[in-house]
Formats: structure tokens, C-alpha cells, sequence
């Protein structure tokens, strides 16, 4: 799995899901997708959607669902939202474009300015990985893992690269 910012990730058929407090998103080579729970209650008219180049704020009747600065700059004007169920729950998903489609499809590492404070991204443990082939010996890949990001992950790897166990040939 690719972690590319988000303090989740769950896998998606087509895509990675960065997972916050109160709002998810993904991104393909062209757009981000934004997803924010909203109540039964909400519809269509209670939906006010106000981006610019490098700010958004969405909102699902009184209650401000997301807002703050891109951490890239978007295209504001091709834009468009749905309510969706997503995850078992009632979302509201907006798609805009992002302003520079040149670049990587997972060029995004953060949807807001404000996720780089939020992700503590300090190295806590490292797993040595002995790659050979056959007999011979060909090196060693060093895995830094962000133990403060993803606890229960890191020590869940750590115990598997620790464990020796053989993995036979499938």
C-alpha cells in the first residue's frame, strides 16, 4: 500500500481513501474526490459549496462539513457534488479538478495545508529486509514506518518481519 498522507488508508477498487476526522478523499489523475458525512435530514437545497483556487468550504445545512486552505491549487470552476451513500453511511462527494493534471496521479500527498501538522511522520521503527535470489545475497531494503501515524499497523509489520518465518515458494 502506497501511504501518501491521511491517517487512514483503505482500499478501494479503483483508488486510495485518505480517512480524517470528518471527511475522506481520493484522487485520480485529474481530480480529488471529497467525501463528508452529512444527517438524513440534509438535501440538496441545504448544500452550499464555496471553493476558490486554494480555499474550500462545504457546508450541509448549518453545520460546516469541511473548510480550509487546498494544499494545491484546483480548478474552482470545474467542480461538481452528489449525495452519495458511501461506507455504509450518507455522504455528500464533491469532485474538482486539480490545476495541474501534468504530474503523477498520486501527486496530492494532502488534501488541506493543515493535514501536513496533522500527520506526525516520525520514523519510530525500522525493518531490515534481506533480498536474495536463490543462494546469492543481493542486498538489503531498510523500511522506516511511522509508528505514530499507524501504531497498530507498524507493530503488526514489525512482528511479521521479526517472526522469520518461511514463505514457501506459491
Amino acid at each position: 500500500r502506497r501511504l501518501r498522507g491521511g491517517i487512514d488508508i483503505l482500499a478501494k477498487s479503483d483508488n486510495w481513501v485518505r480517512k480524517f476526522a470528518n471527511y475522506s478523499w481520493t484522487q485520480d489523475p485529474h481530480e480529488l474526490h471529497i467525501y463528508t458525512p452529512i444527517d438524513e435530514s440534509v438535501t440538496s437545497k441545504l448544500v452550499a459549496i464555496n471553493l476558490t483556487e486554494k480555499n474550500v468550504e462545504i457546508k450541509a445545512g448549518n453545520h460546516t462539513c469541511l473548510s480550509g486552505d487546498f494544499d494545491q491549487r484546483v480548478k474552482p470552476r470545474n467542480f461538481q457534488w452528489e449525495i452519495i451513500p458511501f461506507r455504509g453511511k450518507r455522504h455528500l462527494k464533491v469532485s474538482v479538478r486539480k490545476k495541474d493534471t501534468n504530474s503523477q496521479m498520486f501527486d496530492w500527498q494532502y488534501l488541506l495545508a493543515k493535514e501536513r501538522e496533522a500527520l506526525d511522520t516520525t520514523i519510530t521503527h525500522q525493518v531490515f529486509m534481506d533480498i536474495s535470489l536463490g543462494d546469492m545475497l543481493l542486498g538489503q531494503v531498510v523500511v522506516g514506518l511511522f509508528g505514530k501515524m499507524c501504531p497498530k499497523e507498524v507493530r503488526n509489520f514489525v512482528e511479521l518481519a521479526e517472526s522469520n518465518v518461511f514463505i514457501p515458494k506459491g
